[in-house]
């Protein structure tokens, strides 16, 4: 019986032959090929803004200024609580991670201080939206989880164990009631981290989580305890950054009276600020002599003009371009391969900051943009190109919500979600002005982004889900005509 060859069988033959078998090996080829033997990165992963380097340009006083807040602990006192406020790129981010890293070292160095500094950093957007996630990721840093469990060299340390691996969906008052028992065996001073503090959704979580834990310090320190028992100066202090500069005034007053804190703002970057960044990590990341100072020149500029200094939009230009380079086969990365890496930017970034939003960010976002697009509303007074009132918007939210299947938030929760947005600068916000009856907001898009561009990003991100069950319903008609 003769065999013969299926059409698709075939057809995957001749595209095994076309790219040499294998899909990945052209692309590596570009490496080994004889023709083009330039390297240019020595560490790629340095170019991303989650490496935190030993110098950061343009941040050294900051560093040293939360340093010196901070060493207070190293003298048996509990630091001041630190607000840090800054626009997204800042970094305000980099900054802690820096003075935390050289903390732990300090403390590694120093055995003989009476309180072990111990620093925790979370970060609120991811997995610690609300006061209770926030307390369970205390708890389950490793450490504190050793000092929990009692003295290893003890043969009766089970008994003494404050609390064992199971604490998700226990009472958050339970979880207070440890972590301030583990705080007071193990002496700590913790040096808590939340960054983007307003990503915990609701206020009354923000104002019960500060308060509560500002209140520990208090306990853990009642002169009533034995003073050889309990170390008289663990505790905890908070370090928080957020966008919001009105942050300390939604908490409630009696929490805002509570925090002993300092205030830190971090301005934007300058254009040679930037430059120096650049040129401090292409030290890091790649060969010598390959990236031009023209390139690091170019980029810094395009930055600073383009997304207001936000230094993770540079890095990330850094490593497209020294991307786009080797893949050319190019021995430098200049001018060119910057210029081309402004093309790709523009568009990833703006994936990835709709992914960060929460579903209905996602809808307010969608059908702001979507009503601009289509010029949906129209008026006899022309208030600006391309934008749209707030009493316009929201109905055009609530059709949204009507066509997605989404039950649409009040116009209270619709007004937080487009400060959110105006935060990330997804969308402009401006009061009316003369020629317009009564107070309302003008909303627009944000100016790096179209309205298009917004509409397309979003529809592909809101509905991924159910595109694909569209695919898939198509695949199984299709199957059962065959």
């Amino acid at each position: 019986m003769e065999v013969t060859e299926s059409a698709g069988v075939k057809e995957k033959r001749e595209e095994n032959k076309e790219t040499g078998g294998n899909l990945f090996k052209d692309i590596l080829n570009i490496r080994d090929n004889s023709h083009n033997n330039n390297k240019i990165f020595k560490d790629k992963k340095k170019t991303t803004s989650d490496y935190i380097p030993s110098k950061l340009p343009g941040r050294e006083n900051e560093c040293k200024e939360l340093a010196s807040v901070l060493s207070d602990a190293f003298r048996g006192d509990i630091p001041m609580n630190i607000f840090i406020y800054g626009t997204p790129g800042t970094g305000k981010t980099s900054v802690i991670k820096r003075v935390f890293d050289e903390m732990e070292k300090f403390q590694r160095n120093n055995k003989k201080n009476n309180v072990e500094v111990i620093t925790k950093y979370i970060n609120c957007r991811e997995k610690a939206t609300s006061e209770y996630q926030v307390v369970l990721r205390i708890l389950e840093d490793e450490r504190l989880k050793k000092i929990a469990s009692g003295d290893g060299s003890n043969p009766d340390a089970q008994t003494s164990k404050i609390y064992g691996d199971k604490l998700d969906g226990l009472a958050v008052e339970k979880l207070y009631e440890f972590l301030e028992k583990v705080l007071k065996r193990g002496k700590i001073a913790l040096m808590l981290a939340l960054d983007e503090v307003d990503a915990i959704k609701k206020n009354s979580d923000k104002d019960r989580l500060f308060y509560n834990l500002v209140r520990m310090n208090g306990d853990l320190n009642d002169n009533s305890e034995n003073r050889e028992e309990y170390n008289f100066n663990a505790g905890i202090t908070i370090i928080s950054t957020t966008n919001d500069m009105k942050f300390k005034e939604k908490l409630d007053p009696r929490t805002r009276s509570s925090l002993s804190k300092k205030d830190m703002f971090f301005e934007r970057y300058g254009t040679s600020q930037i430059e120096k960044i650049l040129e401090e990590r292409v030290k890091l990341a790649f060969y010598e002599g390959v990236v031009e100072k023209s390139a690091m020149s170019f980029a810094a500029g395009y930055v600073k003009r383009t997304y207001d200094g936000d230094v993770r939009y540079a890095l990330n230009l850094l490593q497209i371009s020294g991307e786009i380079a080797e893949k050319e086969g190019k021995p430098k990365v200049t001018y060119e391969e910057v210029k081309k890496g402004c093309d790709v930017i523009n568009v990833d970034t703006l994936n990835e900051w709709i992914k960060r939003l929460y579903r209905q960010q996602m809808i307010v976002l969608y059908a702001v943009a979507d009503a601009i697009f289509k010029k949906k509303y129209k008026r006899l007074i022309d208030i600006q190109p391309d934008a749209i009132l707030s009493g316009e918007a929201y109905e055009s939210y609530e059709e949204k919500c009507k066509d997605i299947g989404e039950k649409p938030k009040t116009m209270r929760w619709f007004r937080e979600y487009l400060n959110d947005l105006q935060k990330s600068e997804l969308l402009a916000l401006s009061e009316s002005g003369k020629g317009i009856r009564g107070n309302t907001t003008i909303i627009s898009v944000g100016k790096y982004y179209t309205p298009k561009e917004v509409v397309e990003k979003v529809e592909k991100l809101l509905f991924s889900d159910e595109i694909q069950k569209e695919e898939k319903q198509k695949e199984n008609t299709t199957e059962e005509k065959i």
